[in-house]
């Protein structure tokens, strides 16, 4: 079964953004969980009439250099059988859109869960 969820997460930032998809399969005697997941806010956000001044805000951004970093984590319980693997990639990247450019910053992950001891009862 699939869902896809999507929601404004209110607090600090209120341009924060999540889009999910939870997915569980039953296969081989087990249960395997995946979730894939975007998260992004806005960071910085100008207007202008005048596109030399955009790609000069861009350009000024660009020197404080563009992040992008992947982390892989693995855990495997020995106890309870769950094998748990979870990949993100952080990044950020800019979109013009008319007159207003946007300096986004971005999460996407995946998580796999692999439980060999929960099964779909019939």
């Amino acid at each position: 079964m699939k869902k896809i969820i999507h929601r404004d997460v209110f607090g600090v930032n209120p341009r924060k953004r999540e889009v999910s998809v939870d997915e569980t399969m039953y296969r081989l005697g087990a249960t395997i969980h995946k979730r894939r997941s975007g998260k992004y806010f806005i960071e910085g956000k100008m207007t202008s009439k005048n596109p030399k001044e955009i790609e000069a805000w861009i350009e000024e951004h660009k020197k404080q250099g563009l992040k992008k970093n992947c982390h892989i984590f693995r855990a495997l319980d020995t106890e309870t059988g769950v094998n748990k693997v979870v990949c993100k990639v952080m990044g950020e990247f800019f979109a013009v859109r008319g007159e207003t450019v946007c300096k986004i910053l971005y999460v996407n992950e995946i998580k796999l869960e692999l439980d060999s001891n929960r099964v779909k009862s019939e």
